[in-house]
């Protein structure tokens, strides 16, 4: 099975708008910009390095910078009608420089928004560590948040700012929090794939740990109907329709590769080389409903599960 983006019908009478993405050339921000064009959107961009520019072609402008600089793209988002935050750390990022590109390039972000009166903010976050939930349970936007850990605390304060935040032209902001988005490239291809194929990898925790993964294309599909047509203020969870335990994941990843199925490692082990922390994100059960993105979204998942999406990356 081939992947073609799924381009859902816009909402009624739809303004297309000029986006300006933030991280556009990372895993999920690099299929976003193409989607939006594809929608019929102008997009500008933000990247972080030079060798990067040369990865877009029909945006409107491509500005090297980054969030925590707002100097460096005031002129890029100077006509936008929306932003799309997509900056984020990468997960082994130290905190002390991941803590302000959270705080300080949110602040900055919506800042320009707000001065600019933009139409949508668009703010990238997850659901890792977030919640406070029993074993097992399964978690959507009403469950109580209390994120766990010195990062996970520190991106809440990020969506704490996004919530707050005030703007002209009635902005609208929105937070999307995916767990896990998989996909050929970016962070699942290095930690679960690239780890696996070198027999570096192990579960940790016991058959009871539920994640929720998203295909990265359907991920990028829930950014850019935020755009279009969420409401203000809100919350989105993304998850495809089928979680599964990281036991099964991990199995149905190598089962997929044709590599061995990784063995197990215990928690306390883990520890001695990820730390507790880590530990405890890998070993929270993150049992995720995607209700709320399908009713008020009108998001549907290309790939409902797993399985599917991963089978159809292979081949």
């Amino acid at each position: 099975m081939k992947y073609t983006p799924q381009v859902q019908a816009p909402a009624a009478n739809p303004r297309f708008v000029h986006v300006f993405v933030t991280g556009a050339a990372g895993f999920i921000g690099w299929n976003l910009v193409r989607l939006l064009l594809v929608r019929g959107h102008r997009v500008s961009a933000l990247v972080h390095s030079q060798a990067d520019v040369a990865k877009f072609g029909k945006v409107e402008r491509v500005v090297v910078g980054d969030v925590v600089q707002k100097q460096t793209f005031e002129n890029a988002a100077k006509d936008a009608d929306a932003i799309v935050h997509l900056a984020l750390p990468d997960i082994q990022t130290k905190y002390r420089v991941a803590y302000p590109t959270w705080l300080e390039g949110t602040r900055n972000l919506l800042t320009i928004a707000a001065e600019r009166g933009m139409r949508a903010f668009v703010h990238a976050s997850g659901a890792g560590g977030t919640y406070r939930h029993e074993p097992g349970a399964w978690i959507d936007e009403t469950t109580p948040e209390v994120p766990f850990t010195r990062p996970t605390r520190g991106r809440g304060e990020a969506d704490a700012l996004v919530r707050a935040a005030k703007g002209g032209n009635g902005m609208r902001t929105v937070i999307l929090r995916p767990n896990v988005v998989y996909g050929r490239g970016g962070p699942f291809q290095k930690y679960f794939v690239d780890y696996m194929r070198r027999g570096r990898y192990r579960d940790v925790g016991g058959r009871t740990n539920y994640w929720g993964f998203v295909h990265v294309q359907d991920c990028a599909t829930a950014y850019a109907l935020a755009v279009e047509r969420a409401p203000g203020g809100e919350t989105f969870l993304l998850a495809d329709d089928t979680p599964l335990t990281l036991r099964e994941a991990s199995d149905v990843i190598a089962d997929a590769h044709g590599f061995r199925r990784p063995g197990h490692v215990p928690p306390i082990i883990a520890s001695l080389v990820i730390g507790s922390a880590g530990v405890r994100l890998i070993t929270e059960s993150f049992r995720m409903r995607n209700t709320k993105a399908k009713e008020r979204l009108g998001w549907t998942p290309a790939f409902p599960s797993f399985r599917d999406g991963l089978r159809a990356i292979v081949a």
